[in-house]
């Protein structure tokens, strides 16, 4: 079956799902909680499968690593409940501070569904107006990518030196703030208090994390070589060393973003290998966050090695600030209108020019610290649809999502192989990723960066090609320097 057709029939799906979920909003709100977890785990399991189908890369593509996430993410609790799983004991004197609130818990769970059905629709359409003219010129064996993969007009720009340098920076400023200020948990002590008072409101961390982001994006896009390797490695040397003290927030979107980017420029895996990727990745959220309670010096092999399930429970807590949002919203809330979303480039425009500015902990225009210090018993960030609800209502939440999933149901398809668009669909998809659970503090503006370190690249490679000889292959493949041979008439 041709991209185009896939793309039509998820978008089909997708609408009949979409249009349901609206038409009995009704009757789904008048469900206790309990009885709304079936019919919002499969409008979820419905909308990962739309995606999954209509993607190009399927199970490496990056529309389906966001409506994954958006699922596990705000649906991960109701999954564990369902299937009769054990909650972590850690948690049972948390969750009825919220779980199952009458009506407010409903209708988190509605507009959860309704963004995922949408983000489906918008993603398979996308796909479906660009899937014919994608499907010539692939090469079967190469999981969809052209046959001269890296060979393109970016083959030539330095990503892989330009994130080098970017990663580095980054890691220097994350890892020096924390030896600075708790140099116990590079030590394997310290745990959830000490961690949370460290990266709190820090500029350094703050940074450091984009950078680390914008670097190992550009290294993942580069094609292959010792500097590549290197910047990578880098990166990984920084991976392990956050997740050691308990951070996931620091490394992990950029390792999601890093595995969809390279699938963009190389032949990955079979699917089977993505779905044991996903396995062990739950393995490893459940394990870090054992880390994170009680400090790497105290945890286990067992504590390590988590639990599918106690990770999904621990993803589904996403699910808290979507239920405090709408309680907001009953209470008489005034949407945003997008303002939340401008605030972090507002805050570095602000800085820049040295205007005066509260601390980013304190500043009561980021939705993340609205519901910190609103909330009884504040455990997690925040949410991407909980911010989209603050900022547009039901509708406009369902629209946003729809627009989502339409930019990367043509992202998906468009430039594989290409390096500098790798790059580019990676700053995008990495600020993305980080946002599902977390406020969109620094989401707008990581994206900018991100966009101006590609231009930075490319730049650098124009201005080498503007100041070299141009150069001709020789018959071994070499490149030579093209000489002048003109003769006076």
């Amino acid at each position: 079956m041709s991209i185009r057709a896939r793309a039509v029939g998820g978008a089909t799906a997708a609408a009949a799902v979409l249009a349901v979920v609206w038409l009995t909003r009704g009757l789904f709100l008048e469900l206790p909680p309990a009885e709304a977890f079936l019919p919002a785990c499969l409008v979820g399991l419905a909308s990962v499968v739309v995606v999954g189908a209509t993607a190009r890369q399927h199970l490496w593509s990056g529309g389906l690593v966001l409506v994954l996430m958006t699922a596990l993410f705000h649906l991960g609790l109701p999954a564990v409940v369902l299937l009769g799983a054990d909650v972590p004991e850690r948690y049972l004197d948390y969750l009825p501070l919220w779980f199952a609130r009458d009506g407010q818990t409903s209708v988190a769970l509605w507009l959860t569904m309704a963004g995922l059905a949408a983000f489906a629709l918008g993603h398979a359409l996308a796909s479906a107006a660009t899937g014919g003219a994608d499907d010539a010129g692939l090469s079967p064996a190469g999981g969809g990518l052209p046959a001269d993969t890296g060979s393109g007009a970016g083959a030539d720009v330095p990503l892989a030196g330009v994130g080098l340098v970017v990663t580095a920076l980054g890691a220097s400023m994350y890892l020096g703030h924390v030896a600075v200020v708790a140099p116990a948990l590079l030590t394997g002590g310290g745990g959830k208090r000490l961690y949370e008072a460290t990266v709190a409101g820090s500029a350094a961390v703050s940074y450091g994390t984009i950078l680390v982001s914008i670097g190992s994006v550009l290294a993942a896009s580069a094609p292959r070589g010792t500097t590549r390797r290197l910047a990578l490695a880098v990166f990984a040397v920084f991976t392990a060393a956050t997740l050691a003290f308990g951070s996931r927030t620091a490394a992990l979107y950029a390792v999601v973003t890093v595995v969809v980017v390279l699938a963009r420029v190389r032949t990955m895996p079979r699917q089977r290998v993505a779905v044991l990727a996903l396995v062990a990745g739950l393995l490893l959220v459940s394990g870090v966050q054992q880390v994170r309670d009680e400090g790497v010096g105290h945890a286990s092999l067992g504590d390590f090695l988590g639990s599918p399930s106690a990770a999904v429970a621990e993803m589904g807590l996403t699910l808290r600030p979507l239920v405090e949002t709408v309680g907001w919203v009953e209470a008489g809330e005034e949407p945003r209108w997008g303002h939340t979303y401008l605030v972090g480039v507002q805050r570095f425009a602000e800085g820049m020019l040295g205007l005066p500015r509260p601390a980013s902990s304190d500043d009561q225009r980021f939705a993340g610290v609205l519901s910190r210090d609103r909330v009884e018993a504040y455990q997690i960030g925040y949410s991407i649809v909980a911010e989209a609800y603050l900022n547009f209502g039901p509708v406009g939440t369902a629209l946003f999502f729809c627009l989502l999933g339409a930019f990367f149901g043509r992202r998906d398809g468009v430039g594989l192989g290409d390096p500098v668009s790798a790059a580019r669909y990676g700053m995008v998809l990495a600020a993305v990723a980080a946002h599902v659970r977390q406020a969109s503090n620094i989401t707008l503006t990581s994206v900018l960066l991100g966009l101006a370190a590609v231009e930075i690249a490319r730049s650098v490679a124009a201005s080498r090609a503007a100041t070299s000889p141009e150069r001709l292959p020789d018959r071994g493949g070499r490149a030579t320097p093209r000489v002048r041979t003109d003769r006076a008439r």
